[in-house]
């Protein structure tokens, strides 16, 4: 049999295999399927069960009771979230397999989880075309060895630890070993030969010479003493099949021991197994990379779908698409779907942010205006009479004449040098008029001045020359 093919039943008697049965990681190679095992050779989960709740979509033990909790005591949900992720196992299988052929294999993985009904139907052997189908939409080869479709999209795309199930915490891909698994799991149980013999009961002398090994501990260090290391879900699996095909085997002292035809035939395959496993290093190498790429992209331009929606809603309130950039990045980055319950949560914050960068703006804005302007304001004062530049006003007073200041002020105002030759006769009228103001106001202030010191004032104004 192939590695994809093997299991690890509880006892001798219960070693049926059922190929239909659907599994997360897809593989019964690593004593994922039905064998009471621990993720350490001493004491651990069953394997089969965190595939199980891998399966479920679960990933952990605490999945059951967070779905009871969304769940009233009249068995309806509280809302319909549940509803809004499960909408695939509420679609007619054909349609389901025709969308299937368009996507890619980390999204395959997902709709595998939806139901059982699905997850059944993607995981027999008769759908591997489908997965042949998304693995190519991105263009991942077709490896050496044999191993099934569902498996490779696990080991490249795939969320869940393969021994505890898990998804809570990050899985790491180990080539060297052909598995996925968390960081507790890895530590448990990647382990060396003298572990292996210890933990595994009666562990069959073929073993290690059939699994994958690597010169690397779970840290990526190699051990003081050279030794390889071997994936003991793995070592479990292929010492329980070859007692299977070699019943004679350990009953003696194992230097004296002669495998059967069969043991010695497994292990050539193995070996096959093994060089097709080194060769296809590189595809999957090459693979991670498109699939990380691929994901890098989905990624991005789902935030940047979300952020539009943001943007819609602060454009719709009056702001311009510049203004919507200072959305906060903790609404920014936040994977929240752009509903009205979310943004009643957060449009106050956002929309004080945004007006905050807008009135900023705007500043900066009138103030590179008047910058130009000043320009103007020089050339009209050196063109003036020297009686005129006595009284010129200020450039203060220019900026807020009536014919200047819709030039800076409002925001959507344009300074066009162009337009002064035009606009200088009709500014120098309000300069003219600026000027006989201030003249009245010194003067008002002046007498003010010689009233407050008791200096009496002229009986008739003198005659000011007007501008």
């Amino acid at each position: 049999p192939s590695r994809d093919e093997l299991s690890t039943p509880t006892s001798p008697s219960d070693s049926s295999l059922d190929p239909a049965q659907p599994l997360m990681p897809p593989t019964t190679r690593r004593a994922s399927a039905a064998q009471t095992a621990s993720t350490t050779a001493v004491d651990a989960q069953d394997a089969s069960e965190g595939v199980q709740r891998a399966n479920e979509g679960g990933g952990d033990e605490g999945h059951q009771r967070r779905q009871n909790e969304a769940m009233g005591q009249d068995g309806q949900g509280q809302d319909d979230g549940q509803a809004k992720h499960d909408v695939f196992s509420t679609l007619p299988m054909d349609i389901v397999l025709q969308i299937a052929v368009h996507l890619d294999p980390g999204t395959l993985l997902a709709i595998g989880q939806t139901s059982k009904s699905i997850r059944s139907t993607l995981f027999r052997k008769s759908a591997e075309p489908i997965w042949v189908a998304a693995r190519r939409n991105v263009g991942l080869q077709d490896l050496h060895q044999l191993m099934s479709e569902p498996m490779y999209a696990f080991l490249l795309c795939g969320r869940a630890c393969e021994v505890c199930g898990t998804t809570k915490r990050e899985t790491t891909l180990r080539l060297d070993l052909q598995a996925r698994a968390c960081s507790k799991c890895l530590e448990k149980n990647v382990c060396l030969a003298s572990t292996l013999e210890e933990e595994i009961h009666d562990l069959h002398p073929l073993t290690t010479k059939c699994c994958m090994s690597t010169p690397y501990s779970h840290t990526g260090k190699r051990s003081v003493s050279r030794k390889p290391f071997y994936w003991f879900p793995e070592a479990r699996t292929l010492s329980w099949y070859l007692h299977t095909i070699d019943l004679v085997a350990a009953r003696t002292d194992r230097t004296k021991i002669r495998p059967s035809t069969a043991a010695i035939a497994f292990q050539a395959e193995m070996d096959e197994f093994k060089t097709a496993a080194e060769a296809d290093v590189a595809i999957f190498e090459e693979g991670f990379e498109l699939v990380e790429k691929a994901k890098s992209k989905d990624e991005q331009e789902r935030a940047e779908w979300r952020f539009r929606q943001i943007q819609i809603r602060l454009m719709n309130a009056g702001f311009n698409k510049e203004d919507t950039l200072a959305v906060p990045l903790s609404v920014k980055n936040s994977s929240r779907t752009v509903d009205e319950d979310y943004w009643e949560l957060v449009k106050d914050r956002v929309i004080k942010a945004v007006q905050t960068a807008r009135d900023k703006r705007v500043e900066q804005e009138q103030k590179a205006r008047k910058k130009q302007l000043s320009k103007l304001y020089t050339q009209l004062c050196e063109a003036s009479s020297s009686a005129e530049k006595e009284f010129f006003p200020s450039a203060h007073a220019f900026l807020r004449l009536p014919t200047v200041e819709p030039l800076w002020h409002p925001e959507d105002s344009v300074v066009d040098p162009s337009s002064w030759p035009a606009l200088a006769p009709t500014i120098r009228l309000d300069l003219r008029r600026q000027a006989r103001i201030d003249k009245i106001r010194f003067s008002h202030q002046l007498a003010i001045a010689l009233l407050s010191l008791g200096t009496p004032l002229p009986d008739e104004p003198a005659t000011l020359p007007l501008p």
